[in-house]
């Protein structure tokens, strides 16, 4: 349910910072940071400390973009129960989601 007042900590305040911060950019960052990784651990030696090494590096930032990811889809549900209550359309709703979802897709 979104509460009617924003007060510290609640979800409409969470969700009205998210939406206008819309960390699109350095979650962009990120994916591409994360194909680079994964060109030089497919070019690496295999069973190679170095290919270990990528391998972590592969995981922690699949798993840290999916939870950005999906923080950013609870975001957006949470403001298209009342988009004007968060100055945001449905069109603007609808781009956002489109780009959630083909973040997902490339990682």
């Amino acid at each position: 349910m979104v509460m009617p007042v924003a007060e510290k900590g609640s979800k409409r305040s969470y969700a009205t910072t998210y939406l206008k911060i819309w960390p699109k950019t350095r979650i962009r960052m990120k994916i591409d940071k994360l194909l680079s990784t994964f060109h030089r651990w497919e070019q690496t030696p295999a069973a190679s400390g170095e290919q270990v090494h990528f391998t972590k590096e592969l995981l922690a930032a699949c798993e840290s973009i999916e939870w950005q990811v999906d923080e950013l889809d609870k975001t957006i549900d949470v403001a298209a129960r009342g988009p004007s209550w968060y100055g945001i359309d449905r069109i603007e709703l609808d781009k956002r989601r489109r780009w959630t979802s083909n973040a997902r897709a490339q990682v």
